[in-house]
């Protein structure tokens, strides 16, 4: 269907809208017009909708020429009728403005040719076309990409080349697919990244255009809402995931602490996109949409530090990654989880917003990522966040408190650190056990030999579940058994012992409760074990919560224990591991 309205090239006056219906209806095709693509000069001085009405108030606007040569061009090559954006929509009617910006899109790719004005270029000069603002502005975008027949002409009327012959240069300036400008491949081709990676550093005159003049480019219609600002891009996202399951509209940087949704704020953040693709995902991709607790949406998450997961996306950006088959390649960003159990927030690591390739910086394969990750349903949060508490610096492990790292004149300490030395450090300042971000070992955080202490409890081990809930447990002598393998020191990170040896300590190591032997195990919560009778020798499972930590005492030992969050020295949130004596006990009958 033809534009609402179309200037005839020999008055310069609208053609009668019955004749133009009748001919389209009778012809079933569109009726063959010019459409011309420009660069707005002041408003007062462009031919307005009203000022057609007299073609003397035309002629006197300096925005005249660009009509008369339309007109000229079009008659030329043999066509009826012409469009302009200046003269052609009543802007005064809210109604037919929106529809026009909705339609603006199909007007262009249905023309028979569009007129490409560079003001700013000679063709006595051919390298001005390189700088020329017809280039720059957020309109043109989709001017150059949806007719089939764009023709560049200079700011004296003198043809330049179309857009196929000029498609080299043109892709060089705009950083376009040179397929997409040669008609090769279709827009449903690229990602939604990259296609807005195209429009990230272009301007409007209005905020909201910026926008606005995306809709035929994304497949999307929206109200106008003149006035929003920023807020209309959120919007346009919003009407993105509507229909696209696209996840490359999550791979934008500039995240900020007090904007940390999974949707961009400002079109700029695209910028660095223009290489992402999406890749095939068998299982499909599960549904995401638009909720009033944040974006709903279901990812594969993995531990990376404290209470901060790697969720993998399906995409890639070609630029980053190594691999040359786009569907091996796997790219992550960061999310945190809030106090809520489902909420969560983007956030940068150490300044760092996206994992681009698993593979290349931590060796991931697919079956690796997916045995330590989990698909999880969560919100992603999306409205402006209060504070900075979501951001703070948190160490993926445990301070060691009371009970752990008393020193006695003639003995070692309690502990010796053992496991594997891989990501694993030992803050002596601190006295932190932490894992580096990125070395999820199963729930396995480290374990404290103390066999030296006595023949009771010979091993702690300090884990994380999944949600983060800090978890510790006692190993006594009747569990381990004489045939056991040896404990292994780690102290200084430079031991190197193995894969067998690591095997051998881990066959015995990561017998959880719900595993082989749950009746061996006293599990402990913030509700102590009721008696002393109740007690199983063998296997204590301490479980804290991720937000209020665990505070018990060990029935029939009368010994408190405690994790707790903390703040270290050094400013990081930690989990620290306590040990305290009562009245009339002695943490010397655990140890001993």
């Amino acid at each position: 269907m033809a534009p609402l309205r179309l200037l005839d090239v020999n008055t310069m006056q609208f053609a009668d809208g019955n004749y133009l219906a009748e001919k389209e209806r009778q012809s079933k095709k569109v009726i063959p017009y010019a459409i011309l693509s420009h660069r707005w000069l002041a408003e007062e001085d462009e031919v307005q909708f009203d000022d057609i009405k007299s073609l003397e108030a035309a002629v006197s606007k300096k925005g005249f020429a660009k009509l008369f040569q339309s007109c000229r061009l079009a008659k030329e090559q043999g066509l009826e009728f012409v469009w302009l954006d200046t003269c052609c929509i009543d802007k005064g009617n809210p109604a037919e403005l929106q529809e026009s910006i909705n339609s603006m899109y199909r007007w262009y790719q249905e023309a028979a040719v569009c007129y490409a004005y560079l003001k700013d270029t000679e063709a006595t000069f051919p390298s001005s076309m390189e700088d020329d603002e017809w280039f720059t502005r957020g309109w043109t975008l989709q001017e150059l990409i949806a007719p089939r027949r764009v023709e560049f002409y200079d700011t004296n009327w003198q043809v330049l080349g179309d857009k196929h012959c000029l498609k080299d240069r043109i892709s060089a300036i705009t950083k376009i697919d040179i397929a997409i400008l040669g008609g090769a491949k279709s827009l449903d081709e690229c990602s939604v990244a990259a296609r807005l990676s195209w429009a990230s550093g272009r301007r409007t005159g209005k905020i909201e255009d910026r926008a606005y003049s995306l809709l035929g480019l994304l497949g999307v219609n929206m109200p106008m809402l003149y006035g929003e600002g920023e807020k209309s891009f959120i919007r346009l996202q919003e009407e993105i995931i509507k229909t696209s399951d696209d996840h490359s509209i999550f791979v934008w940087k500039g995240v900020k602490d007090e904007h940390p949704g999974l949707l961009a704020e400002s079109l700029d953040n695209f910028q660095d996109c223009g290489s992402v693709k999406c890749t095939y995902f068998r299982k499909g991709k599960s549904a995401f949409f638009m909720t009033n607790r944040g974006i709903s949406i279901t990812l594969n998450l993995m531990q990376w530090t404290l209470d901060t997961y790697l969720a993998r996306i399906h995409c890639v950006d070609l630029a980053d990654s190594q691999e040359k088959n786009i569907q091996d390649g796997m790219t992550g960003l960061f999310l945190r989880r809030l106090d809520e159990d489902d909420q969560y927030v983007r956030i940068k690591i150490n300044g760092q917003e996206l994992v681009h390739d698993l593979r290349a910086p931590l060796n991931w394969t697919e079956a690796r990522f997916n045995r330590y990750s989990r698909e999880v349903p969560i919100f992603v949060r999306q409205a402006k966040m209060i504070g900075h508490q979501h951001t703070e610096e948190r160490a993926f492990g445990f301070r060691l408190g009371d009970g752990l790292l008393e020193n006695d004149a003639e003995t070692e300490k309690m502990f010796r650190v053992v496991g594997s030395p891989k990501g694993l450090l030992w803050n002596e300042a601190e006295k932190t056990l932490t894992l580096q971000p990125g070395f999820p070992y199963l729930d396995v955080l480290a374990y404290l030999d103390i066999s030296k202490q006595g023949k009771k409890v010979r091993e702690i081990k300090l884990c994380f579940d999944f949600d983060f809930n800090p978890i510790a447990l006692l190993a006594e002598s009747s569990a381990t058994g004489a045939k056991d393998p040896s404990l292994l020191t780690y102290s200084t990170g430079d031991d190197v012992y193995s894969e067998q040896e690591r095997q051998r300590w881990l066959s015995f190591a990561e017998r959880l409760p719900h595993d082989s032997h749950p009746q061996a195990w006293n599990t402990v919560n913030n509700q102590s074990v009721a008696s002393k009778n109740s007690i199983r020798s063998g296997l204590w499972q301490l479980r804290g919560d991720r937000i209020e930590g665990l505070d018990v005492f060990l029935g029939g030992t009368e010994i408190r224990v405690s994790m707790k969050m903390v703040v270290t020295e050094f400013g990081r949130k930690c989990w620290e591991l306590r040990f305290k004596n009562m009245p009339g006990s002695s943490l010397k009958k655990l140890f001993a």
